[in-house]
């Protein structure tokens, strides 16, 4: 099983490879700094900002059809923002980051079938 479902990216693009390949290859190239301040972000406590960087990707995992990790997400957001539930925050934390990188290498490899 696929750690993403295109079909709402292809839909919403018409089915156009080209625009496939780009938002895909966009999607791989800026995930990854935002996985990096996630973990800097979450040592220093600075939960806020966690809360911004999670709202930033959300509509991009919706887009690429991640709605495994959707739900948390959106609980780690509202964590972060209000500073309740911050003792299950590295719990979310974790799975996010760590689908965020497998779908990130899986995407890797579907961007050449879309060139």
């Amino acid at each position: 099983m696929q750690p993403f479902d295109l079909s709402t990216l292809s839909a919403m693009c018409g089915g156009d490879p080209k625009f496939l390949h780009d938002f895909i290859q966009l999607f791989t190239e800026t995930t990854p700094p935002s996985i990096v301040q996630l973990k800097t972000l979450r040592q220093q406590g600075n939960w806020r900002e966690v809360a911004d960087i999670l709202h930033k990707i959300k509509p991009t995992v919706e887009l690429f059809g991640m709605m495994h990790i959707h739900t948390e997400i959106k609980l780690a957001e509202q964590a972060g923002k209000t500073g309740q539930d911050l003792d299950k925050m590295d719990s979310w934390l974790d799975h996010i980051l760590m689908h965020l990188e497998i779908a990130i290498e899986a995407l890797n490899k579907e961007i050449p079938k879309y060139a």
